[in-house]
């Protein structure tokens, strides 16, 4: 009973500090955006409804991705049913402790007749190929906005090459045995070659360059000024990284928005630091959109719910 509280005591803590970082940042910016023209800004309608018909596309592909890894373990299932079940189990991230979204997952897959061992497995190995893909896009943006006006390519090359072993499949191996062992679960069962792990890989990074290209669009749709849209499109995947990473914060809350301010802050003029704040905030409203749209799709399904089953 002890431990319980303590948990969800850490939890409720968590939950409120990504509250606070939010407020903070509002006050922090309050003297930016009381420079705001609320009155001149006009959403371009063109490129908001461009920034949400993205959301669906890249969500197929990064369900497709979950699914070639199951594939990969011996276990099939179809397109729409790897849509629902990382659809529903996606408002499990919103709980503290960020295991939630997995364990729904996997207690959902078993309904379909994956097994839960090899069900989490692949979640684990899903999400490991997420942080990995996601920390290069981090690390780039990090140097991009370090080394203005420098040439960081040669960064970039050290640190794909740094990157490399983490691709190997003995290596991934170790990796996914070390996180089974503190979990307390059995040995992972591992045979996905290196061409698979690319393939994979490439899929990740297509899906977080339509996810920047959606951010990109949400960034058009409501500023007049130029601004670099390579920095942006790198913004996105990287403050998925950083929310990710701080694994007690729910769905990254408060993490995410604080690194998109900060970033855009970097390429903003002075006069439109503010916007980088209803940047950050408007993300987090479509994300949430779109994650509720998910639910509302893709929530029919028997054998999900098992209504089939007297």
């Amino acid at each position: 009973m002890k431990k319980f509280i303590n948990k969800r005591t850490v939890n409720i803590l968590f939950a409120i500090i990504g509250l606070v970082i939010i407020i903070y940042l509002i006050y922090r910016m309050k003297g930016y955006i009381a420079d705001i023209d609320f009155s001149e800004i006009r959403f371009n309608y063109f490129y908001l409804a461009c920034s949400f018909l993205l959301i669906p596309i890249w969500f197929t592909l990064r369900c497709y991705v979950w699914k070639r890894i199951l594939k990969e373990m011996g276990e099939k299932i179809s397109l729409i049913d790897s849509m629902r079940l990382i659809g529903l189990s996606n408002f499990g991230k919103y709980i503290p402790g960020k295991v939630w979204f997995a364990v729904g997952r996997t207690v959902l897959s078993e309904r379909l007749g994956i097994s839960k061992r090899k069900s989490f497995t692949s979640i684990i190995i899903d999400t490991y190929f997420l942080l990995l893909t996601s920390i290069i896009f981090l690390l780039v943006i990090l140097f991009r906005i370090s080394f203005q006006g420098t040439n960081y390519l040669f960064l970039i090359i050290i640190l794909i090459v740094i990157m490399i072993p983490f691709l190997i499949p003995a290596v991934i191996k170790k990796i996914m045995n070390f996180i089974f062992t503190k979990l307390k679960k059995p040995s992972v069962e591992y045979n996905m070659n290196f061409l698979a792990v690319i393939k994979i890989i490439f899929l990740n990074v297509i899906v977080f360059l339509l996810q920047g290209t959606q951010f990109l669009f949400l960034i058009k749709s409501f500023i007049n000024f130029p601004i670099n849209p390579i920095i942006v499109l790198l913004v996105y995947p990287g403050a998925w990284a950083m929310g990710f990473i701080v694994l007690l914060m729910p769905a990254g809350l408060g993490i995410r928005e604080g690194f998109i301010t900060f970033a855009l802050m970097q390429i903003f003029p002075n006069e439109f630091k503010g916007i980088a704040v209803i940047a950050a905030l408007l993300s987090r409203i479509q994300f949430t959109i779109g994650e509720f749209g998910y639910l509302i799709t893709l929530i029919g399904s028997k054998k999900i719910w098992r209504k089939n089953e007297k």
